[in-house]
C-alpha cells in the first residue's frame, strides 16, 4: 500500500506490498515474493520515484516482516529473506530514482529467532504481528524518517 503524508515541509511516501499476487488475471499467487517479476513491474509501469507529486517527496520500500510459518511455497523463511534482499538491492541500485529503505524485517526476524514463545503470543496466525510488534515497526519508520529527512 501507498501512503503520503506532510512531514515538516516534506511529503512522505511509504510503500511495501510483496506478499500479495502481483497481477490480477494470471491465477492464484502470481508474482508473491519474487523479486525479479517486482523489479520488471517496476520497470514496466514506471516507478513511483520518477512520477512524484511533489518536488520534495521521499519515497521509502518497507521489506515485508518475517513470519513464524510459511503457509505457502512462496512465504518460507528463504523465500521472503531472497526477497527482501533482492528489492533492497533493487531499489540500492539506484534502477527505480532515490528510493530510501527501511529495515523492518530484521527486528521482526530477531524477536521470532530468539524469543519465539514470546514472540508466538504476539501473533494471531503466526504470519500477522499484533499491535506490540506493529508499534515497534512504527518507530523504527519515526526514527528513520527523522535521522533521514532534513528539517526545514
Amino acid at each position: 500500500s501507498d501512503a503520503s503524508k506532510k512531514v515538516n515541509g516534506s511529503v512522505v511516501m511509504l510503500n511495501s506490498f510483496g506478499n500479495h499476487k502481483l497481477k490480477s488475471g494470471f491465477g492464484g499467487r502470481f508474482g508473491v515474493n519474487n523479486a525479479t517479476l517486482y523489479a520488471e513491474h517496476f520497470n514496466d509501469r514506471g516507478c513511483v520515484s520518477n512520477r512524484l507529486p511533489h518536488p520534495g517527496c521521499h519515497v521509502y520500500w518497507l521489506p515485508t516482516h518475517y513470519r513464524l510459518i510459511g503457509w505457502f511455497d512462496d512465504e518460507t523463511v528463504d523465500r521472503i529473506k531472497s526477497f527482501n534482499e533482492e528489492m533492497r538491492s533493487y531499489f540500492e541500485s539506484g534502477s527505480c530514482g532515490p528510493v530510501g529503505y527501511i529495515d523492518v524485517y530484521n527486528m521482526t526476524k530477531e524477536l521470532a529467532q530468539n524469543y519465539t514463545a514470546d514472540a508466538e503470543k504476539m501473533t494471531y496466525d503466526r504470519v500477522h504481528w499484533g499491535m506490540e510488534v506493529n508499534l515497534l515497526k512504527a518507530q523504527i519508520i519515526i526514527n528513520a524518517l527523522v535521522n533521514d529527512i532534513p528539517p526545514i
